[in-house]
C-alpha cells in the first residue's frame, strides 16, 4: 500500500480513475491509497478516502478485475438490511443499506472495474455521488 496524489494514482494504474464531480456537503478528500495484488509489481486497486469535520468517512474503491479473478461476491446477513437493484450511469448496480453501519453501492464498469462506495451516507447521497463519477 502506498499513499499518493490523484495525479500519481492515475499514472500508476492501467485504467481510467473515476473521480466524483459532486461530493456530499462538508466532505473533502483526505487520502488516496494504491494497492497491488500479492506478489505483483503493479497497482490494480485504488481507494479514495473522504472525511468531514465530524471525522465521518466514506470511501470510493476502484479495482481492476483481472482475468484470473475468482469472481465477485456480495453478502449481507438475512434480516440485517435491504438490497436494492439500481442503475449508475447505465450500469446495473446494487445498493446495500444495512440496519447499522455503512451503506454500500457497487457496480462493474464495461472495462471490468469494480466500483464500491461505502460510508454512512443516505440513499440519495450515495446514488448522487455514484452518478457523479466521471
Amino acid at each position: 500500500m502506498v499513499e499518493v496524489t490523484l495525479e500519481e494514482a492515475q499514472s500508476k494504474v492501467s485504467f481510467h480513475l473515476l473521480v466524483p464531480t459532486e461530493i456530499p456537503e462538508g466532505f473533502q478528500m483526505e487520502t488516496i491509497r494504491l494497492f497491488s495484488p500479492n506478489g505483483k509489481n503493479y497497482y490494480n486497486n485504488v481507494q479514495f478516502e473522504y472525511v468531514n469535520a465530524n471525522n465521518e468517512v466514506f470511501n470510493i474503491i476502484q479495482q481492476k478485475i483481472e482475468e484470473e479473478s475468482a469472481g465477485i461476491k456480495v453478502e449481507m446477513t438475512t434480516g440485517s438490511g435491504e438490497y436494492k437493484d439500481v442503475f449508475i450511469n447505465g450500469h446495473a448496480a446494487i445498493l446495500m443499506t444495512p440496519m447499522e453501519g455503512n451503506t454500500n453501492l457497487e457496480w462493474l464498469t464495461d472495462d471490468r472495474i469494480l466500483v464500491r462506495i461505502s460510508g454512512r451516507l443516505g440513499e440519495s447521497e450515495i446514488l448522487k455521488l455514484g452518478s457523479s463519477l466521471k
